[in-house]
């Protein structure tokens, strides 16, 4: 009789410590989730990307180009022949692209901070040149 009982205060225990082990968890994946929704890594990596293969879809063009390239965040953003880098104060993210030396870059490598409601960025090409311009940002070149 005394068995019996042992058994099952012992299924009761494992019961228990299970239980509290699943609390445990799923409460270690709500802090996780909570403290990644306000992260911007992934939008900051999205846009290098997209930036990136922007400038792959460029270079590959034939003739003239003009896009306009709407930025729905407040990111700076560097454009260089080494890749496309996106920063804010909480991290950044880089993303390279095959620069094309046979198209020149005007000014060659510079940085957009951008700040207020329309945000974008205008690519041209013409004649192998390619002329990157921005509305609502500030502008700094690098040499």
């Amino acid at each position: 009789m005394f068995l019996k009982q042992k058994k099952g205060a012992e299924k009761q225990f494992y019961m228990m410590a299970e239980l509290l082990f699943a609390a445990v968890v799923i409460l270690a994946f709500f802090f996780f989730v909570s403290s990644k929704i306000s992260d911007t890594t992934l939008e900051k990596n999205y846009v290098a990307r997209d930036i990136a293969l922007l400038m792959e879809a460029i270079y590959a063009a034939p003739g003239q180009l003009e896009y306009t390239y709407p930025v729905g965040y407040d990111f700076s953003i560097r454009i260089a022949a080494s890749g496309i880098t996106v920063w804010d104060d909480k991290g950044n993210a880089h993303y390279w692209y095959s620069h094309d030396n046979a198209v020149v870059h005007e000014p060659g490598e510079f940085v957009f901070a951008f700040k207020g409601n329309k945000k974008e960025i205008k690519f041209i090409k013409k004649n192998e040149q390619l002329l990157i311009t921005c509305s609502g940002c500030s502008r700094t070149a690098l040499k």
